[in-house]
């Protein structure tokens, strides 16, 4: 298991988790400012990160494709070659679960879908769901309201 660590200034437990499928992924364990150990269902998340660091994420070009097509419209997403749907992950961040019987990771990653922000990839339950914007991943989600993300889902 990922060796977490208290980061005040982040509010968060976090870890490198080194793999050869992901090079340096700051895994982050949202909490508040006390530094409680991760929940139940926070230390399930983490298992979720750790598994797609041993077998890699699955392709997520289609998804990356249609977040394209949404995010720049059809005329910029014809322009594009099938490598600039790419995703270079370089984190994952578990949000505020207390008691919540999901799991949910939000693995952030440069793209040139949007070279300045990035792109997220939002997973529930183990399964690649979405592919959106990487606001969402930094979005103060109070503990266990996963509503917003579920709406990503839809």
């Amino acid at each position: 298991m990922a060796k977490l660590q208290w980061c005040p200034d982040e509010e968060a437990w976090t870890a490198l988790v080194d793999s050869e499928h992901f090079a340096e992924l700051e895994l982050r364990v949202l909490s508040d400012e006390e530094p409680e150990p991760p929940t139940a269902s926070q230390l399930k998340s983490v298992a979720v990160v750790e598994q797609y660091a041993r077998t890699g994420l699955p392709s997520t070009e289609k998804l990356a494709r249609k977040y394209a097509l949404e995010y720049l419209g059809s005329d910029e997403v014809d322009d594009m070659k099938d490598e600039d749907f790419a995703i270079d992950i370089h984190a994952a961040i578990v949000p505020r679960l207390r008691d919540s019987s999901d799991t949910y990771v939000i693995f952030v990653g440069a793209s040139d879908i949007d070279p300045e922000h990035g792109v997220s990839i939002l997973c529930k339950n183990g399964k690649i769901c979405v592919v959106t914007h990487s606001d969402f991943a930094y979005a103060n989600y109070d503990w266990d309201d996963t509503s917003e993300l579920d709406q990503l889902i839809g």
